[in-house]
């Protein structure tokens, strides 16, 4: 006995439909006949190119290390002139400079580690996944 049988949007043929149970040949024969699938009324279909993702996180971590890079060129180009000193003076001034100006550069790239980190922080929390 063949019998077909619909639930929902599926029909079943050759289902045992239980209330004949003289023909046991047809358990396991089950075949699926699917309708085309369900598409409401009004709704717009998927956009066949999405766009393209942009990068904007990305860009601007690449102009903050550029400006941290700036900030340390200029402050190593921009250091005092020791010219017109003669003898201890000299020597004060030479020191003094390269001192001033280790400690300047040096702090500059803690800051710049610091912004980096926090950088890298928040890219993690707000990155879509």
């Amino acid at each position: 006995m063949d019998l077909s049988v619909t639930l929902g949007s599926r029909r079943f043929k050759g289902v045992d439909t239980c209330l004949d149970r003289r023909d046991w040949s047809s358990i396991g024969e089950r075949t699926v006949v699917s309708d085309p699938p369900y598409e409401p009324t009004g709704a717009q279909p998927a956009p066949q190119n999405p766009q393209k993702r942009r990068h904007i996180f990305r860009w601007f971590f690449l102009v903050v290390q550029i400006l941290f890079l700036v900030w340390i060129i200029a402050g190593v180009a921009n250091t005092e002139d020791c010219s017109g000193l003669v003898g201890q003076d000299l020597d004060a001034c030479e020191a003094g400079t390269a001192v001033g100006t280790g400690i300047g550069v040096g702090l500059i790239i803690a800051l710049w580690a610091a912004v980096d980190v926090i950088l890298g922080i928040t890219w993690l929390v707000f990155r879509k996944r």
